[in-house]
This record gives C-alpha cells, sequence and structure tokens, in this order.
C-alpha cells in the first residue's frame, strides 16, 4: 500500500481537493481520473484568467472613452454580460434541482437515520448528519432543504439582478418576482 496522493487545484472563488490511497487496481484508476480531471480544471481556470484579463482591458478601455460610454450604450452592457458568463463558469457546482433525502440503516446493531442532499442522478452532494436514532432533528432536516434549495435561490437572485442591472422593474406577479417567491417558499419548507 503506498501513502495517500492529494491533489488540490483552484483558489479564491474555488478549490477541489482529492485525496486517494492507491490499494488496488479500482482505486489506482480513480486516482488517474481524478489527476485527469485536475489537469483539466487547470487548462480552463487559465482560459477563465485570459478571458478575465481581456474583459478587463476592453472595460478599461471603454471607462475612458465618451463615445462608448454615452453614445454606444449597448457595448457596456454586452461587457456586463461577458463578465457574468464568464463569473458562472467559475462557478464549478453540481447543477440543480437538488432534493432532500432521508435514509433508515443500521450500523452495529442500532438503527440509525440521515439525512443527505443529492442530485436529480441521486447522488450525494452533501452527505449530510448522522443520527445514532431514528429520529431525525427538525433542525437537520431544515438546513438540508435549505442547501437543497441553494440552485433555485442563485437562479432567483440571477433573474432579479439582471431586471434591475437593465432598468426593468420587478412587480408583483412578474416571473423574476414569482421565482424568488417561490425560492424563499422552497428554502423555508413551505
Amino acid at each position: 500500500m503506498r501513502a495517500p496522493h492529494i491533489y488540490q487545484v483552484g483558489g479564491g472563488d474555488w478549490a477541489f481537493t482529492h485525496l486517494g490511497t492507491i490499494t488496488d487496481g479500482f482505486t489506482s484508476k480513480a486516482d488517474a481520473l481524478a489527476a485527469a480531471w485536475l489537469r483539466e480544471a487547470e487548462y480552463l481556470e487559465g482560459i477563465n484568467a485570459k478571458l478575465l484579463e481581456l474583459l478587463e482591458q476592453a472595460e478599461a478601455i471603454i471607462s475612458q472613452s465618451d463615445r462608448c460610454r454615452v453614445g454606444t450604450f449597448w457595448l457596456p452592457n454586452w461587457l456586463a454580460s461577458a463578465r457574468y458568463v464568464i463569473d458562472e463558469r467559475r462557478m464549478m457546482y453540481t447543477p440543480g434541482p437538488w432534493t432532500v433525502g432521508t435514509f433508515r440503516y443500521r450500523k452495529r446493531g442500532a438503527n440509525c437515520s440521515r439525512v443527505a442532499v443529492m442530485e436529480p442522478g441521486g447522488h450525494y452532494i452533501v452527505d449530510g448528519v448522522y443520527q445514532t436514532s431514528l429520529a431525525l432533528d427538525g433542525e437537520d432536516e431544515a438546513n438540508a432543504r435549505l442547501i437543497a434549495s441553494a440552485p433555485k435561490l442563485l437562479e432567483a437572485l440571477e433573474g432579479l439582478y439582471q431586471s434591475l442591472y437593465n432598468g426593468l422593474e420587478v412587480m408583483a406577479g412578474s416571473d423574476e418576482y414569482n421565482a424568488a417567491r417561490d425560492a424563499i417558499k422552497q428554502a423555508k419548507g413551505e
């Protein structure tokens, strides 16, 4: 058995760490896949850094030009949209919707339960709270529900932000308003 391998990439907004011990062929393959993923992530991070650098240069040029700032209103908006797309690509999270799952199992002869947050395919995103009894704390379920609502809350907030940025009023009954209301209700379990 060899020593564990620790891979880490990223920083600032995100980081990914893989810890694996090579014990057999399966784990060796898992380590190889993790290393390949990390190389790809480093490559994408390099592309994002270059795109952000170019975007900042364009923003600096526009901020110094009266013609672009006053006469061509759409260009700064296009740059803001480009920055939004780049920032969104940097957010490397599992797409929603996420759900909350409660599981019952036996461990060392005891009946136990667990709350976890899962992606649509049924894989754990947040492997939640373990209890030594079958009774789950209501706070644990509320925490899991709040975590599971994160993608919907983010999407609703982005919609509100984009509408306000574009100078639109967000009225009760509008799509943005309804999305925000529904996301809040989901987070609260209503």
